[in-house]
């Protein structure tokens, strides 16, 4: 269908009169400061107070208008004019959303009925240009729907009241209504599409297939069909039918824009990314970059960008943006370029709800809120939310395999959800691809580490030495599977001794080493065997500056108690201020295994493996150990220490 644009858009509602006035006029405000965010918040409470109340439907088409969503804005203008039908605002904004959203039949008798009910309004003259643009354009509308005979019109309304369905999300009415006019129209292949669509939307894989099939039976060749099909394979886990379709597909030889925006998406969703850059120079061949879709410039630059050239991505999103200022997905994946490799998620394809469509997510919500508003006091969080989300799963089987794709090629928000999803129903299925996305160059740092430890739990990725993408490179660490604890050690001491320690520590923490230490003294008096007085009396002795005696001290902790987590970290620090790096790590390394730190502990480890990659000139490890450290305790002291010492090092190496 040819694609005709508005001659102007159909707005202007009047002031509200009713309860909802100061709610609207606060809405007004926030548009008029561009305040996009804060408008839509105010917009949304009243719907949820007024759904049906005529000024928040007015004010929601001018929300709509105003941000460019054409969609929503027909949309307000029909659910409007349905509660108010002698409103010729709604009526004749209702005719521009058609218009603007390519529906052009239905533009056409909405702009008859405009007429007809005010034929003296002030915009008359202009309606009837309009009217009789389209009356001319008409025959050839319906030519190019593969429409004829004396009820084209009527179902060519009729698909495009399916598609306007489809566009406000009202799935079951568009299912009816195409299922009603694949019967009626039964070699309109546009109306089979449609129905395929609704079926998925409606959660009916088998459906939805089996009527795109229905359309390859009528027309071998039909693109949407085939795009549909490789994608409802994707999304459902076959990728083997999802490829053979997909390259079906691109075997078509085609010279159009949308047509080659179908290929792209069908290998976009298999993450094909050579497949999209082929299609893309093809595409270059026959239409100039200023005359191409945003959308498939787009696609184009994340296959670029996940190919590696970011700098060919970034001009060819750019050239989407000059094309057509309003292409989210280009935007939004440049901004995201722009941030640190360590940070960024981009490139992405499409959004999440392209992959899960939102009712699948707003139904996990309600599942979780409820069995929460039912749990008992002692019923452990996490475990609840595992049994809801494999529940869930059993329901929609197809969501786990989504989920792979999601942390490779999902946005941040697609990203995020598949996380938190296979990170808490830990099925082997998301373990699986929880450790596949940790080893992977996807996505931030910080998100594939966390994938990493839980795949590390359960033994998807082995303790040890791992190669992962950190900072922008390929770097061996050492991971380790092991919990990081606040928890307060238990206190193995009788009443007296705890209270002589309790002062110590507090003068320690005081850099008050001469009043710790006849406090330590006395104590060990009373217990000379405690490791926890003996490495605190080293303390204090370091604090006095006396470091053969701490030296003394330390060693003959390690040898006594060498399981002594501080005394043995202690001794390793003393081998390495000497120099004897080898010994360091060999006192060290059986501590990789250990499977509990407390988090003053870990820090102290830390340090410690900080200054020995330090001391090999080892940055890269050493930035590695100051990342673990931050993220169990960023509030220590030491962490900012290390990182500027670090800084330092790295500018002169």
């Amino acid at each position: 269908m040819a694609k005709k644009k508005s001659d102007r858009q159909w707005k202007g509602f009047g002031s509200p009169t009713s309860s909802v006035a100061s709610g609207v006029q606060k809405l007004q405000k926030h548009l008029h400061n561009q305040d996009w965010q804060k408008a839509n918040e105010v917009l949304q409470d009243l719907q949820e107070q007024f759904p049906k109340h005529p000024d928040v439907l007015a004010a929601a088409a001018n929300v709509a208008q105003q941000q460019g969503n054409t969609v929503e804005y027909e949309h307000a203008c029909k659910q409007l004019l349905e509660v108010s039908p002698h409103n010729p605002d709604a009526a004749l904004g209702l005719a521009g959303g058609y218009l603007a959203n390519q529906r052009p039949m239905l533009a056409l008798k909405a702009f008859h009925d405009f007429l007809d009910q005010y034929p003296d309004h002030d915009y008359a003259s202009q309606v009837q240009e309009t009217v009789e643009r389209l009356e001319s354009e008409k025959e050839g509308i319906l030519s190019e729907m593969g429409l004829e005979g004396e009820n084209a019109e009527e179902i060519a309304r009729l698909h495009e009241q399916v598609m306007s369905l489809i566009a406000y999300r009202q799935i079951e009415s568009a299912r009816a209504m195409a299922e009603k006019l694949v019967q009626r129209a039964e070699n309109f292949i546009p109306a089979h599409n449609n129905f395929s669509l609704c079926c998925w939307m409606d959660n009916d894989a088998e459906a939805a297939i089996a009527a795109a099939a229905k359309v390859l039976e009528i027309d071998e060749n039909n693109v949407h069909a085939l795009s549909n099909l490789a994608r409802f394979c994707c999304l459902s886990g076959d990728t083997e039918n999802a490829r053979y379709y997909a390259e079906r597909l691109k075997s078509i030889p085609v010279d159009n824009t949308d047509h080659w925006i179908k290929q792209m998406e069908a290998f976009a969703y298999l993450g094909d990314d050579e497949n999209i850059a082929e299609i893309y120079e093809t595409a270059k061949k026959h239409v100039k970059l200023e005359k191409c879709p945003s959308l498939l410039l787009h696609l184009a630059a994340a296959a670029q960008m996940r190919l590696g050239r970011m700098h060919r991505a970034r001009d060819i999103w750019q050239r989407a943006l000059k094309n057509n200022r309003n292409e989210t997905l280009a935007r939004e994946n440049l901004e995201d370029a722009k941030k640190s490799v360590s940070e960024r998620h981009a490139p992405w394809f499409f959004t999440l709800e392209s992959w899960i469509d939102r009712h699948y997510i707003y139904e996990m919500q309600d599942m979780l809120k409820q069995r929460s508003s039912q749990a008992s006091e002692d019923e452990d969080d996490a475990e609840r939310e595992r049994q809801v989300l494999q529940e869930f799963l059993q329901k929609y089987p197809s969501i786990e395999k989504i989920i792979p794709m999601l942390l490779d090629r999902g946005d941040p928000k697609g990203r995020q959800f598949a996380l938190y999803f296979a990170s808490t129903a830990k099925t082997p299925e998301l373990l699986q691809a929880l450790k596949d996305f940790a080893l992977s160059s996807r996505g931030p740092d910080d998100m594939r580490y966390e994938a990493a430890r839980i795949a590390s739990d359960y033994d998807y990725i082995p303790a040890g030495s791992v190669r992962m993408w950190l900072r922008g490179q390929w770097q061996d660490i050492y991971l380790m599977n092991m919990a990081i604890t606040t928890q307060p050690r238990p206190v193995n001491h009788a009443s007296e001794t705890t209270e002589l320690l309790t002062q110590a520590i507090q003068a320690l923490h005081n850099g008050e080493g001469t009043k710790a230490e006849p406090l330590l003294k006395e104590a060990l008096e009373q217990e000379p065997e405690a490791p926890d007085l003996r490495f605190n009396l080293a303390m204090a002795y370091k604090l006095q500056d006396r470091e053969e005696e701490y030296n003394q001290l330390i060693e003959a902790l390690y040898q006594n108690h060498p399981n002594y987590t501080f005394g043995r970290i202690a001794f390793a620090e003393l081998r390495l201020r000497e120099g004897r790096i080898e010994a360091a790590r060999e006192i060290l390394s059986p501590m990789l295994g250990w499977k509990e730190f407390h988090v003053q502990e870990w820090s102290f480890f830390c340090h410690v493996q900080v200054e020995a990659a330090a001391a090999e000139d080892n940055l890269s490890s050493a930035r590695n150990w100051l990342d673990m450290w931050e993220q169990a305790n960023p509030d220590d002291p030491g962490v900012q220490t290390w990182k500027n010492r670090l800084s330092q090092l790295e500018s002169l190496s």
